[in-house]
């Protein structure tokens, strides 16, 4: 839900599903199969540009990407949160989201320095403390992720 409300929310959004494991294939093609009902046949990335591509992309290089990468954790989190202050400072932006896999340093870090930034955020996973989302359907959707 909280996936699925941040793309209805945005005006544009891409969301990027992995292709099914083998070992886990019923399970991903379930949760790949919810997406389609909802927005649609999942559509493959493509290959590679071809040179002719590559070539003209370098003459008008997409100004929305960005691609970041840090040596550490510490070094990502900081990434993501200068980038969500760099958001914020657009007059058209009116909220992000940033999703992560699973709970663990990056999260928690994120949240920490977003905190210390005095950025407002929901804190769903990085520190598992009740929030004023905490009730008994939040917990059992919880539950119902984690245990399929």
């Amino acid at each position: 839900p909280l996936l699925h409300a941040a793309v209805k929310s945005s005006r544009e959004a891409t969301v990027v599903l992995n292709d099914p494991r083998d070992k886990a294939r019923d399970i991903d093609e379930t949760w790949v199969g919810t997406w389609e009902e909802v927005f649609g046949e999942a559509e493959p990335v493509p290959g590679p540009q071809a040179k002719a591509e590559r070539k003209m992309r370098e003459r008008d290089p997409l100004d929305k990407v960005h691609f970041l990468v840090g040596a550490d954790t510490t070094e990502q989190a900081r990434a993501i949160v200068a980038l969500t202050a760099k958001f914020l400072c657009d007059n058209d932006c009116e909220r992000i989201g940033i999703l992560f896999p699973q709970k663990g340093a990056l999260p928690r870090l994120v949240a920490s320095f977003l905190r210390a930034a005095q950025i407002a955020h929901n804190d769903a996973i990085a520190h598992l403390t009740p929030s004023v989302f905490d009730d008994d359907a939040w917990r059992a959707w919880l539950e119902l992720q984690e245990k399929p």
